[in-house]
């Protein structure tokens, strides 16, 4: 018998968070996740390829799905978070009928403005997104 399975399906984009006020602090336990979310893996005759992971529930990479079996399907790529803003390619199967995985999405972007443009203090590590790209602070102006 032969018979079609899907692809996997891409990651979405991280999104954005703008916090802006006089000051701003980001305490202990807290995050800003904009994490980009995993690719979905391809489909197989053996199942259907996984989820990927939702990139607002981590500060780092969201695992991309897993795939849905050797003989068609392939894994999903992780999206971007951390120190890095691209989400990762997903991987392929070449043979004949294969379906690759969906593409990780990209980490999305931090603004914070606050009084004198700085980033409250310890906040780099408690955000997804930490290159100069997708994390970013600028002064407010208060009359």
């Amino acid at each position: 018998t032969t018979g079609n399975w899907g692809a996997g399906g891409g990651g979405g984009s991280g999104g954005a968070i703008l916090l802006e006020a006089p000051t701003v602090t980001v305490g202990g336990s807290s995050g800003l996740t904009t994490s980009g979310g995993g690719g979905g893996g391809g489909a197989s005759a053996s199942g259907d390829g996984g989820f990927g992971e939702n990139g607002a529930t981590t500060l780092s990479r969201a695992a991309g799905g897993r795939s849905g079996g050797s003989d068609f399907g392939a894994g999903g790529g992780d999206g971007g978070g951390g120190v890095d803003d691209d989400g990762l390619r997903a991987s392929d199967n070449a043979s004949a009928g294969g379906n690759g995985g969906g593409g990780g999405g990209a980490v999305g972007c931090v603004v914070v403005r606050t009084r004198d443009g700085s980033l409250p203090g310890g906040a780099s590590s408690r955000i997804s997104g930490r290159s100069p790209q997708a994390l970013r602070s600028a002064a407010v102006q208060i009359r």
